[in-house]
């Protein structure tokens, strides 16, 4: 993939993000949220929406968005019950 860096601008991965997660780069939900959308748009432009690598992109970015989801549901749901006690 030799032309990679023309087409993608702003690169991100799996193993950065662990890398900032491991470092605490993170100050927030949203600046994780936005590195991990980034690496499927990323995918999106490099091989154009009707590749297969863009196909297992969208399966993975939706499997992500409802756990993402799901995760700020239990979280509200559980910041509710504490705030309660």
């Amino acid at each position: 993939m030799p032309d990679y860096f023309e087409k993608v601008k702003k690169p991100m991965d799996l193993g950065t993000i662990k890398r900032k997660m491991d470092a605490g780069d993170y100050n927030t939900a949203e600046e994780f949220e936005a590195d991990v959308k980034q690496i499927f748009e990323n995918c999106y432009a490099y091989w154009g929406r009707t590749h297969e690598m863009s196909a297992a992109a969208e399966r993975f970015q939706k499997s992500f968005e409802e756990k993402y989801a799901e995760m700020f549901k239990w979280i509200s749901k559980n910041a509710d019950s504490t705030d309660a006690a």
